[in-house]
């Protein structure tokens, strides 16, 4: 699909991030009786459904998209050339402010951290033999030791300045709570 061919059957509002269903001439059905059912139900209402992923899918011509690639394709003209990163985390939210081009990796980077952790702090964990808390960071499959810290809050210290570093635009330290 091409960005004419999706702007002819969707409207995307940037400013809300919310497609909703155009008209659709009635060549387009199999029946005219089928289209005409289909121009008085659909046209102005929100498409897509919401995936377990919390994510917005709709459903083209029979095949299922992203919202957030097809708000790029229906802006920029272009699919994008790998992954869109939604920059508040909520891939629910597909304004166009929200939505930035990223590398897988750098999708990874604004990720929170992970639920089953020994600490609450984004790259930090607790090592029991040592008895010390480990700060550490991954950036294009490179692991990077930051250190060994007495409290959890010194290693998230040392984390969230890497990321800073190591990420750039995309890190993400772990949310509000967490930021030291």
């Amino acid at each position: 699909m091409d960005a004419t061919y999706l702007r002819s059957r969707l409207h995307y509002d940037a400013d809300t991030g919310v497609f909703t269903w155009l008209e659709r001439p009635l060549s387009t059905f199999a029946s005219p009786h089928a289209g005409k059912v289909w121009n008085k139900r659909y046209p102005g209402t929100q498409a897509g459904t919401r995936h377990r992923s919390n994510a917005i899918h709709i459903a083209v011509d029979g095949r299922l998209y992203q919202a957030h690639r097809l708000a790029w394709l229906y802006v920029h003209g272009a699919w994008p050339k790998e992954t869109i990163d939604h920059i508040n985390r909520d891939p629910s939210d597909n304004r166009l402010v929200n939505l930035r081009e990223a590398t897988c990796s750098q999708n990874a980077y604004n990720k929170p951290g992970a639920v089953n952790s020994t600490t609450p702090f984004k790259g930090v964990s607790y090592n029991t033999r040592l008895r010390k808390f480990v700060a550490q960071i991954k950036r294009n499959k490179r692991h990077y030791w930051l250190g060994l810290f007495d409290a959890p809050e010194e290693a998230h210290r040392a984390y969230c300045a890497a990321a800073r570093v190591l990420h750039g635009e995309f890190a993400h330290t772990g949310g509000a709570q967490n930021e030291v």
